[in-house]
């Protein structure tokens, strides 16, 4: 259970860094980084679907919104772009471990 949990996050924060690569890329049309931009405009938006006053609800709500915004910003970016920074990412990611 807790494996996967830390899988989840792990991957969450993948992509949060995955995005961030991509919105410093000029070869991602503009319109594409406007998704990452509204979905934390949403996040910090005192309008929300669950209020975040219902504890656990309102911060899942946000969390799903998160991930499937970062998810549709990965799918309109230009594929080859994406795939490049990834494995740019894994690579780090790798040289890391090796070290540690």
């Amino acid at each position: 259970m807790l494996e996967e949990i830390m899988s989840r996050v792990h991957a969450l924060w993948l992509s949060i860094r995955l995005t961030y690569h991509l919105l410093l890329d000029s070869r991602v049309p503009m319109w594409t980084k406007a998704v990452p931009v509204l979905t934390v405009l949403y996040i910090f938006s005192p309008i929300d679907v669950i209020p975040d006053f219902l504890l656990v609800l309102g911060q899942l709500d946000d969390l799903v919104i998160l991930t499937a915004g970062l998810n549709f910003f990965e799918k309109l970016a230009p594929p080859d772009v994406v795939e490049e920074h990834r494995y740019r990412l894994m690579e780090e990611q790798e040289q890391r471990q090796q070290v540690q």
